[in-house]
């Protein structure tokens, strides 16, 4: 029995919260992964990890699939499918209607103006350093729990092309937040981080990477009769993405002025030498701030962002858009390698997920019969405007549409002595007559929670609305239609739907403690952070729904 209970405690205090513990210079010291990466692809729809499957290398996203922890059934739970959002989800473990970014741009009532997810009016004079910031983030993120959890000695960085999508996911407790600056070719941070750049950032800029593209072709990465769609069947749809009128290859990169500027940087992050560059800085950040070499875990966000840009434009069923994520492959490949460089992989923990997904291109939907359509949010204000002058006298109802959503000159609707509740009732049954929209959900339905239906879309509208920054009239659009607010995206595709095609990513978990394995269960990106807050032993964000997916970790994590 003594034999017993020696081996008992043993194994207690090799398996104490889950982790293995060794003891160094007295104290006992919880094993924890040197490093954790979060790998985030805009606009990456789950379908593409089988759909070019085949055309894979072995290191990228074949690596992650044969040895990483797959939900094959991931979705996000709410219907305002964006970049900020998706970004903000994923870091916070949180929906919008608690972390408050419900999209990535939407009308401020007290400021009566658009605002962007990320911008703060604090820094508006702070010289090369824009006006932006997380403060809108209204919930604490992994990288604020993990510094927090050991007196900020821990590092975490959020990285992209993006300025939302590194803000957002290093949070507001972040050592630091860089992206690309489309008006001079750097990579840049915020105030809220930094009074200034490191040198390494600095010296990074001064090499003008960003310029050595310019004139490059992106011609195809394999031989035409790889790519599952012919130039024919795609070219009628994606007419806006190439400068020379055709979606054909090559592309020559150079800008509309074909020189180096804002154009130019523009069009180079919807190129995938956008994610090589990206890859670049991303490889320095590695070397010089000797990111998982420390005492505590370090936290890394990278977000590669130029699928998106050219998923618009071009559409999930183009070209581009299978050629973009076969170079993808190679640059998350490269990635990988990195870590193991550096960490080794049995020393990290990797998440790969997705934002957000994208609808087809409502053209290229309506010619294989599939219906389709797009609405113009101009005509839909007219309709409305017009409709509820007829009934309740003239006025300028209607402050602004965005986001399919309708905010509502509640002002003017007090001074008339009229129901909120009814006029916003009475322009959903409006627009509900118009072919194309689905579903309609009004401000005071959705903060009564009452009458809400029970079906996924109501729940995820429900999910996504937040009582003090979304509209007084949301609409949902039959599937594989758009709504288009500008004359740029009467030109291609969007997502911003609760539908599969936008709500369905990836969620792959990857290296230290992680179960390889295809898991059916339902899943989500908002399980990413509390499952890494349990890997890391420390307190899961504040706001965060999310689950730990537990079944994915070997036992001696849980």
């Amino acid at each position: 029995m003594k034999k017993v209970a020696i081996v008992f405690l043993m194994l207690s205090l090799l398996s104490v919260g889950g982790h293995a513990r060794r003891r160094t210079a007295g104290k006992v010291v919880i094993d924890r992964p040197k490093l954790v990466l979060i790998l985030v692809i805009d606009q990456f729809r789950a379908d593409y990890l089988w759909r070019f499957s085949h055309l894979f290398g072995q290191k990228g996203f074949k690596r992650l699939l044969s040895s990483g922890a797959v939900f094959v059934n991931a979705h996000y739970p709410y219907s305002n499918t964006e970049t900020a959002v998706g970004h903000a989800s994923i870091a916070t473990g949180a929906l919008p209607s608690s972390h408050g970014i419900i999209a990535n741009k939407w009308y401020d009532r007290e400021a009566g103006e658009f605002r962007e997810s990320v911008y703060d009016a604090t820094f508006a004079k702070e010289g090369i350093y824009p006006p932006v910031s997380p403060k809108r983030l209204s919930a604490s993120t992994l990288a604020d729990q993990l510094r927090l959890s050991n007196n900020f000695k821990s590092r975490a960085y959020g990285i992209s092309l993006k300025d939302r999508s590194a803000i957002l996911t290093a949070g507001n407790a972040g050592t630091a937040a860089f992206w690309f600056d489309t008006r001079t070719g750097n990579m840049i941070s915020s105030k809220h981080y930094l009074d200034r750049l490191p040198q390494w950032v600095e010296d990074f800029n001064t090499r003008r990477l960003a310029d050595s593209y310019f004139g490059k072709l992106w011609e195809r990465l394999l031989p035409e009769d790889a790519y599952s769609i012919s130039d024919e069947d795609d070219a009628p749809y994606e007419r806006a993405w190439a400068s020379n009128g055709k979606a054909v290859f090559p592309i020559r990169v150079a800008g509309r002025n074909n020189r180096l500027d804002q154009s130019y940087y523009e069009q180079l992050r919807g190129t995938p030498f956008g994610d090589e560059y990206l890859l670049e800085f991303v490889k320095t950040l590695f070397k010089e701030e000797k990111l998982g070499l420390g005492e505590h875990p370090d936290l890394l966000t990278v977000s590669f962002s130029s699928l998106d840009l050219c998923g618009h434009a071009a559409g999930p069923y183009s070209q581009e858009v299978q050629d973009m994520v076969l170079r993808l492959d190679r640059v998350v490949a490269e990635l990988l390698d990195t870590v193991d460089k550096q960490v080794g992989l049995s020393n990290a923990v990797i998440a790969f997920t997705a934002d957000h997904g994208v609808a087809p291109h409502p053209d290229y939907s309506k010619r294989y019969h599939l219906k389709g359509g797009r609405l113009q949010a101009s005509e839909l204000v007219g309709l409305v405007e017009r409709e509820l002058a007829k009934r309740y006298g003239q006025g300028d109802y209607v402050l602004a549409f965005i986001n399919a959503q309708i905010y509502l000159n509640t002002q003017l609707i007090a001074d008339k002595g009229l129901n909120q509740a009814e006029v916003e009732e009475f322009i959903g049954k409006t627009l509900l007559a118009v072919s194309g929209i689905a579903h309609y959900y009004t401000r005071s339905q959705l903060l009564s929670h009452s009458s809400l239906d029970s079906t996924p879309i109501g729940r995820r509208v429900q999910a996504g609305f937040h009582a003090k920054a979304s509209g007084d009239v949301l609409l949902v659009p039959e599937p594989f239609y758009l709504i288009s607010e500008s004359d740029e995206e009467k030109m291609g595709t969007d997502h911003g739907s609760p539908y599969h095609y936008d709500t369905h990513v990836p969620v792959i978990l990857f290296g230290r403690g992680i179960k390889p394995g295809n898991y059916t269960a339902e899943a989500s990106p908002t399980d990413i952070a509390p499952t890494l807050s349990y890997v890391l032993k420390v307190e899961s964000p504040n706001c965060s729904v999310g689950r730990i997916l537990s079944e994915a970790l070997f036992s001696e994590q849980g």
